[in-house]
């Protein structure tokens, strides 16, 4: 008789937060873990493992990202990465993560400066540490045998960032805002 892992807790994905965590520890996990109402939730291996096979590109259910006034006034609509760049660049294939130096971070119409910063300045300890000490491009999923993000035709990413306390999975498409000369705001 074949073993319905399904009912089975044993089998529970989730059974690791159960033994790792107290009922409070799991309960304040579970109410930090939501997000302009979306629930964000901790990473399992499982999720760095990113389909880029598929039958149909993928858009994010939640939508395109809220702008604010002032972007909003900016944008043009939302544009896949590969009709941004390969329109532009003449290029084949999106380029992911390889050899990010902080110089390709603009902050154009993103009001807060510190998330701009940050990313520039850990794209560029990458670049001065020769790409061998990873600290963004190896939270970008899928990936290469090597650790590095590699491109995915169908738009799907996962991110893993470490929020409240907790390393947790975002899935992401690859829609960006753009004006009316198709620039990334």
């Amino acid at each position: 008789m074949k073993k319905n892992i399904y009912d089975k807790s044993e089998f529970d994905k989730w059974s690791w937060l159960n033994k790792k965590y107290s009922g409070r520890e799991r309960h304040v996990i579970s109410q930090s873990s939501t997000f302009n109402g979306i629930k964000i939730n901790p990473w399992l291996v499982e999720d760095g493992v990113v389909n880029i096979i598929q039958e149909k590109l993928y858009q994010d259910p939640d939508g395109f990202a809220s702008l604010s006034s002032s972007q909003t006034s900016h944008c043009a609509g939302f544009k896949r990465a590969r009709d941004i760049f390969l329109d532009t660049d003449n290029i084949d294939e999106v380029n992911v993560g390889d050899d990010i130096s902080g110089f390709e971070v603009n902050q154009n119409s993103v009001g807060d400066c510190s998330v701009i910063a940050s990313l520039a300045l850990a794209a560029h300890m990458e670049c001065k540490m020769d790409h061998k000490k990873r600290l963004i491009t190896c939270n970008i999923y899928p990936q290469d045998q090597y650790r590095n993000p590699i491109y995915n035709p169908f738009g799907q990413y996962v991110v893993k960032l470490y929020v409240n306390g907790l390393w947790r999975a975002v899935t992401v498409d690859d829609f960006f805002p753009v004006d009316n000369h198709n620039n990334m705001l």
